[in-house]
């Protein structure tokens, strides 16, 4: 199953130097032989212990909720949606429902895995649960978690705007084809 683990009997990990080693995260270079008997010598690596959750917000009336986020790595604002840290333990549906209440500010009706998302599988070693969470009552932005606009958006408007180049974001991305799926 895609997601899991894979069998790595064809490829042998030569070395492992880990740069920062933190009790949530660490960062570090790893050498690989390949089956063909190549070898790729410091192949960086980050791996997320405590990991992560994605948020697929749905209102009453099936609209998605996304927010505008300001993300320091592209410099600027994106439109995606919610997600955030697991605590060390923490279910991702727990995760999802603190999350939502953090960012949104609404209450959570149900939650339901929707599946992974593996947001850089050539450099983060963890996949992240995307879990849809049915939302009701008030929202509001949190301005302290960087968010600075709500989009409450049906999701052929989220496919347009994937498709317009205007949302960049892999786990959004990836929650409309799941949520695309569903009503297939």
């Amino acid at each position: 199953m895609m997601g899991e683990r894979q069998d790595r009997s064809t490829h042998e990990v030569l070395a492992t130097r880990w740069v920062r080693d933190e009790d949530w995260c660490a960062w570090g270079e790893v050498d690989i032989r390949y089956p063909s008997g190549t070898v790729c010598k410091g192949l960086f690596r980050y791996v997320d212990r405590g990991g992560g959750v994605a948020i697929v917000p749905v209102d009453a009336q099936g609209n998605l909720v996304l927010v505008r986020h300001y993300r320091d790595t592209l410099g600027g604002y994106s439109v995606e949606i919610p997600r955030g840290k697991r605590h060390m333990g923490e279910s991702p549906e727990a995760a999802a429902e603190r999350e939502t209440a953090e960012e949104l500010g609404c209450s959570t009706l149900s939650v339901e895995r929707m599946g992974v998302v593996a947001p850089d599988d050539g450099f983060v070693c963890n996949v992240v649960p995307l879990v849809l969470v049915r939302v009701t009552g008030k929202m509001r932005a949190n301005e302290d978690e960087g968010i600075t606009q709500m989009l409450v958006l049906s999701l052929d408007d989220v496919l347009d705007l994937i498709k317009d180049g205007e949302i960049v974001d892999s786990f959004t991305q990836a929650a409309a084809l799941r949520m695309l799926m569903r009503e297939a």
